[in-house]
């Protein structure tokens, strides 16, 4: 039996690059879209939506981040 590597349970560092920048640009693309962004504060109360889509994307990146550092902490 071979063991399968996961990209998730057992991260690289070339995973949290990609996903790293990946979260960065598409919550900042989401920001962008849904606001503007230099007229009008994004934390208004109307935006509901886009603070749940950005906590939903940011608690997987998160969890990546910190298997990676349980992983190959010294």
């Amino acid at each position: 039996m071979t063991k399968e590597i996961n990209w998730y349970q057992n991260p690289t560092k070339k995973t949290l690059i990609i996903f790293g920048l990946l979260w960065l640009i598409s919550n900042t693309l989401l920001v962008l879209v849904l606001t503007d962004l230099f007229t009008e504060s994004p934390l208004k109360a109307n935006n509901i939506m886009m603070i749940l889509l950005m906590i939903g994307s940011t608690s997987p990146v998160s969890g990546l981040y910190i298997r990676y550092y349980k992983k190959n902490k010294v």
